[in-house]
């Protein structure tokens, strides 16, 4: 793990500039354990992760990750005005408090160790958010700061072998969660860590706006 990278994300955090949000790959169900233990251990903000609502509808799992800032995203659900309303919201009152967002640049985990098609809908809508309500958190800028997971072996990647031959995917349940975290004590390799560089939305948008001649402010009509 680039432990100077971490110093330089401390100095990102403590200075509350900017809002930033951790973009990590998605491969395990480990990944968010592994950095919440990261944050713990170098006593770094703790995110406010956002996870897959299929994962949150069980029972105790779904008590353990509330209780540890985690919230749910349904893309499907944000046709319902009410629930878009909400999540909105959600992503603005987090920002206004200078809270760390952690969202995984995949939906799903890939467990193959590829990294899959971003999941474009959240990442929209927190674009959508800071254009909407700039004035309302402050100005600031919003960071995304990148983080590549890499396994020796994937953790929960026994399954994937059998779905490519055919079988249906086995769906997440208790049973099936408590078994990776008995794992753990296994040899399962190494971990590469690699927090990358911040990427900035102002600058991004800034350079997009004189490409295309369109000021920032008329990027959202509402």
């Amino acid at each position: 793990m680039n432990e100077s990278q971490l110093k330089e994300l401390r100095t990102l955090l403590n200075s509350k500039s900017s809002n930033v949000v951790l973009v990590p790959t998605h491969k395990s169900y480990m990944d968010s354990i592994l950095l919440g233990y990261i944050h713990y251990h170098y006593k770094l903000d703790y995110p406010f992760v956002c996870g897959s609502e299929a994962f949150f509808a069980l029972a105790l799992i779904s008590i353990i990750i509330k209780s540890t800032n985690g919230f749910y995203f349904n893309s499907h659900a944000m046709k319902n005005e009410l629930y878009k309303a909400v999540i909105d919201s959600y992503i603005v009152s987090l920002m206004k408090h200078n809270c760390l967002i952690e969202v995984f640049m995949e939906q799903y985990r890939s467990r193959n160790g590829k990294i899959h098609r971003n999941s474009e809908v959240l990442f929209d809508e927190i674009v959508k958010v800071y254009l909407q309500t700039r004035l309302n958190i402050g100005g600031k800028d919003v960071k995304f700061v990148p983080i590549t997971i890499n396994y020796d072996r994937v953790h929960d990647g026994e399954s994937f072998p059998l779905e490519l031959l055919g079988e249906s995917p086995q769906r997440d349940n208790m049973y099936k969660i408590l078994q990776h975290f008995i794992a753990i004590n296994k040899p399962l390799g190494k971990v590469v860590i690699k927090y990358c560089e911040p990427v900035s939305l102002q600058n991004f948008l800034e350079k997009h706006s004189k490409i295309t001649g369109v000021p920032i402010e008329n990027y959202v009509s509402d």
